[in-house]
């Protein structure tokens, strides 16, 4: 298995990893991060054939911090292709990258509801530091909006009729089952 920084002639197997069928906005992608000093997409190819690939960038982990890390998000592995080998593989090319690059700490993300892989980053002795979570711009004006209508400032969370809670936490749902990715 080698990893290597992502081509052009990578994307149709990054679609299919990504799982979205729009192939202009990955080639846009791999093209803007072959450009960047401090990101890059990589990929682990097995016998010619892309098995994973990974996002790598390098960022501060908080503003108070004097170093900067490497965090790594992204971590796909083709179905028909080793999980835990290939994964591996991509995890010791992000941290070569971070050694190069003087970098100490390295952060892996992925999506809660992503079982295996939360798994596979557990056993290799990351631990969960933080929750990250996402919505569009747009969703959380309105919950702000409608927040601020519900509860005015000064008035404390307990004088919240439960029927209103409700229907709130209704709306998360449905608005959590929409399309956000990380």
């Amino acid at each position: 298995m080698t990893v290597r920084e992502a081509g052009s002639e990578d994307v149709p197997a990054l679609v299919d990893l990504w799982e979205t069928a729009d192939s202009e906005r990955v080639a846009s992608s791999v093209a803007r991060h072959a450009e960047q000093v401090d990101t890059r997409v990589v990929v682990a190819e097995v016998e010619g054939e892309v098995a994973g690939c990974a996002y790598l960038r390098v960022a501060y982990v908080s503003p108070l911090d004097a170093e900067p890390a490497l965090h790594v998000s992204h971590l796909q592995v083709a179905d028909d292709h080793a999980a835990g080998e290939v994964g591996a593989g991509l995890l010791d090319a992000a941290l070569g990258w971070a050694e190069e690059r003087g970098l100490s700490t390295v952060l892996a993300g992925s999506a809660a509801s992503d079982r295996d892989t939360n798994r596979f980053l557990a056993r290799l002795g990351l631990g969960q530091v933080g929750v990250l979570r996402a919505t569009t711009a747009v969703a959380l004006r309105s919950r702000l909006l409608r927040e601020e209508t519900i509860a005015p400032r000064g008035l404390s969370r307990g004088t919240r009729r439960t029927g209103q809670v409700v229907a709130m936490r209704r709306s998360q749902r449905r608005l959590r089952a929409g399309d956000v990715s990380l």
